[in-house]
Parts: C-alpha cells; sequence; structure tokens
C-alpha cells in the first residue's frame, strides 16, 4: 500500500526557501524563530495574568507559636504582645485596619465627625451577635468603654479615654465627646467590644480573676475552642475556629491553633 504525501503551497515554499538559506542564515533563521515563539509565550502569560485572579481556598488549619502563655485574652486588660495577639482576633471595634492598614468600619457602619471635631458619632450595624449569639448593641460598647475607664479594674488603656464622654442614642448610635480635638482619636475605637451579658455582672476583682479572660467571647473573627494545657496547669495550645457569622465576612482559614512557648528555642 502507498501513502500518498500531501504538501500545503505555504509550507512546500517555506521548505524551498529554508534549502536555498546559507549555514549562517540558517542560524539566523533559528534565532529569530526561538524569540518569536518567546515573544508569544509572553504575550500570552501577560493576557493570562490579567484577565485572571488567584482566589484563596477556604478551609484548612493553621499553627502559629508564640512566645509567654496568655492571661488576659480581654482587649481591657491585655498587657502582654501575646494577650494583644489574640483578643485581636477575638473581639472587633468599632472600626478596624484593612490589609494595607488603613482604618475601616468593623462593628460600625459608618461615623460622623462634628465640625469642632469634639464629637465623634457612631452608627452600628445592625443584626451584629458575639459568638455564643447574644446581640451586640449599644450597650456593650458603653460597658467596655466604662470599664476601661473604671480605676479599680487599671485597664492599660484608661489613659486613651481620659476625658472622654460617651453617650448613647438608642441601640445603634452613641456619641463621643472629646474636650478638646483629638487627631488620633479614632485609632481608640479599634478597642475590642465585651458582651455586657457576660461580664456586667461581675465586680472589679471579680472582673480581673474571671475565667472569661482566658475563656474569651467576642465578636471578632475566630471564635475560642478550649485551651490545652500541660500536666503542671499552664497553658500550652489555645485553639480557635473561624467565626461564620462575623461582621466583615467568614475567614478563609478555619482553625487556628496558637502554641505558647517559653522562648525563641
Amino acid at each position: 500500500m502507498f501513502t500518498k504525501k500531501i504538501s500545503l503551497p505555504i509550507v512546500s515554499h517555506a521548505e524551498k526557501a529554508y534549502k536555498t538559506l546559507l549555514p549562517s542564515e540558517r542560524w539566523a533563521f533559528y534565532l529569530i524563530t526561538l524569540l518569536f515563539i518567546f515573544s508569544v509565550g509572553t504575550l500570552v502569560c501577560n493576557v493570562y495574568v490579567r484577565i485572571t485572579q488567584t482566589i484563596p481556598s477556604s478551609g484548612g488549619q493553621f499553627t502559629e507559636g508564640m512566645i509567654g502563655a496568655p492571661r488576659f485574652i480581654n482587649p481591657v486588660l491585655a498587657i502582654s504582645q501575646t494577650d494583644k495577639d489574640l483578643s485581636s482576633i477575638i473581639y472587633a471595634g468599632l472600626m478596624t485596619r484593612d490589609s494595607s492598614g488603613n482604618l475601616v468600619p468593623e462593628l460600625a457602619k459608618n461615623y460622623i465627625i462634628s465640625e469642632d471635631a469634639k464629637q465623634y458619632t457612631f452608627y452600628l450595624k445592625q443584626g451584629l451577635t458575639f459568638h455564643d449569639g447574644t446581640p451586640l448593641t449599644a450597650d456593650d460598647v458603653l460597658f467596655t468603654i466604662e470599664k476601661i475607664k473604671q480605676t479599680a479594674i487599671k485597664s492599660p488603656e484608661k489613659a486613651n479615654w481620659e476625658g472622654v464622654t460617651i453617650s448613647k442614642t438608642d441601640d445603634y448610635t452613641l456619641t463621643f465627646t472629646l474636650q478638646k480635638p483629638y487627631a488620633q482619636f479614632l485609632q481608640n475605637t479599634l478597642i475590642g467590644i465585651l458582651p455586657q451579658e457576660h461580664w456586667g455582672a461581675l465586680t472589679a476583682d471579680e472582673f480581673i480573676f474571671s475565667n472569661l479572660n482566658t475563656n474569651p467571647i467576642g465578636s471578632g473573627p475566630y471564635a475560642f475552642v478550649n485551651t490545652l494545657h500541660s500536666n503542671a496547669g499552664i497553658p500550652t495550645q489555645f485553639n480557635v475556629t473561624r467565626f461564620n457569622d462575623y461582621v466583615l465576612g467568614t475567614p478563609y482559614i478555619k482553625d487556628i491553633a496558637f502554641k505558647f512557648y517559653n522562648n525563641k528555642k
């Protein structure tokens, strides 16, 4: 059986032209061909990058090591870096920082600053809840700030709220009044909000020694699950899981485990 070779005219002409090339001209042809292929490949890659978007996958677990065990996972009392880091993911504030470091509303829907810059009126988003389902309202914000200002609590945040009065208009509206303009005041509103439902009946001493300081209930992106301890009763690991009703959207990572160490070694 014989097979007939079919040759397209353009291919035939190209073959004839190639055979007429000198050896040096063939090397130039190879180089031009390679450059053409590389240019087309680069163009295709650039187009692909421009028209596609990387989307993080949801789920999984992340483990992080921290120096020192927590004592006050409570934004009102947090002193150590471990306490502050854990409080920042358990609790939410009126404002927060975005990925670029800019101040943006978190629990707040919006806010208005008076012309004399002495009054800041915040409007809370409605339907907010803490991790246990307890509604979050202006009463919780008012309670948290008043606890910070209470001398017996000895909050490290107290100095930031000296001379600031807070009044509630309704369940979703609060006004902070300053004695004089303070350009950095909005940073104060990053403070996490406590649930009055759980903390309200505690005395100052009970507040400081409450197990809620290590078994926290907030409204931030992650909710407390449990704490693992050594045989000596020292915390060795703190586990959290994402809060599906978090006001800024469900976090991508499902579970995070924080392991505590005495030092970096």
